[in-house]
């Protein structure tokens, strides 16, 4: 049995699909609606519908039918040039991993669930999303750690931060000596 796949081709790039990246990186600070209208396109473009109707989400395509995503990933990417990790941004450049955490909201905005939605929508029980809320606590503490002992600037603040994520990181049953790098 064939089945055959539709889906509108994007070779090179769309001028759409183009001003609409652009309008994302022009207005990174207010994305609400820009990305909507950007996911609302990389859908249109990236959704795959076969002959029976059913569709299947641009962000769930992998393997070869997945290129076409990771060029369209790599091209929105490109819009914010980044540090390297654990620098601070020089002018014109953004923090490192802002493309990324751009790129997950197009996805959410498209529809896609992060494991946290899915969890709080399949009724997880109380202490799952504890333990998720701990491991969240745990990686930016981690983060304030390294930032610590690598940049003594504004040194008072993170370490009053630190102080309260930390209490809230114990508080849901997290070990500092035993959970943080």
């Amino acid at each position: 049995m064939t089945i055959n796949v539709t889906s509108p081709a994007i070779i090179g790039t769309s001028s759409d699909l183009d001003q609409a990246r652009q309008a994302v990186k022009v207005s990174a600070v207010k994305t609400g609606e820009v990305l909507t209208n950007y996911a609302r396109l990389v859908e249109k473009y990236l959704d795959l519908t076969n002959a029976e109707g059913i569709t299947t989400k641009w962000y769930e395509r992998k393997g070869k039918l997945g290129a076409e995503v990771t060029e369209e990933k790599n091209r929105f990417k490109a819009l914010f040039p980044e540090c390297a990790k654990g620098e601070k941004p020089e002018a014109g450049q953004f923090a490192y991993g802002t493309g990324d955490v751009y790129w997950q909201r197009v996805k959410v905005a498209s529809g896609y669930e992060t494991p946290a939605m899915r969890a709080a929508k399949g009724g997880t029980e109380k202490k799952g999303i504890v333990e998720m809320c701990r491991a969240e606590l745990a990686t930016m503490l981690n983060r304030i750690n390294k930032a610590r002992a690598d940049k003594p600037e504004g040194l008072d603040r993170m370490l009053e931060v630190y102080e309260e994520l930390e209490v809230v990181f114990c508080t849901l049953g997290g070990n500092p000596d035993t959970d943080l790098k």
